[in-house]
């Protein structure tokens, strides 16, 4: 049983990990740790969903954010 994602789920995933990311850069650095630990999660939930997208043949690899 596969999940289905759009998109615009691959659009979302990447707006959020560029907002980790942007939260990590404009952190005063208390924070390091939790900042890591999103980062982490959005990257994962995009590959996770750009892989379905790829086995699905809605994307190509050439058009993978990585």
């Amino acid at each position: 049983m596969s999940a289905e994602y759009s998109l615009h789920d691959l659009a979302q995933a990447k707006e959020a990990l560029e907002l980790a990311e942007k939260a990590w850069e404009e952190d005063d650095g208390n924070n390091r740790q939790a900042h890591i630990k999103k980062i982490s999660a959005a990257r994962a939930n995009l590959s996770m969903i750009e892989g379905q997208l790829k086995h699905d043949g809605i994307i190509a690899d050439e058009d993978a954010a990585f």
